[in-house]
């Protein structure tokens, strides 16, 4: 993978799918305003709900950030 081409797959993945240490590489790999940026922008609907809220509000510290959470939060039926 590219570091800059693939950064929105590889931050939302390690994001919804990673454990803290490897969220904390994350932050080593790119910068907390990158992560946020593509978090923001280009929501992808991989996230369990209390992962999305646990990423949003703790992670990210986006409490006062209003997203949608249909754009981030898969269903199942």
């Amino acid at each position: 993978m590219n570091k800059e081409e693939d950064k929105i797959y590889i931050i939302h993945q390690i994001l919804s799918y990673g454990d803290l240490k490897e969220v904390q590489q994350l932050f080593r790999f790119y910068d907390r305003k990158e992560i946020k940026k593509a978090f923001i922008e280009c929501p992808k609907k991989i996230y369990q709900p209390a992962v999305f809220y646990f990423i949003k509000n703790f992670i990210l510290n986006l409490k006062n950030e209003k997203l949608k959470e249909e754009d981030y939060v898969r269903t199942f039926f």
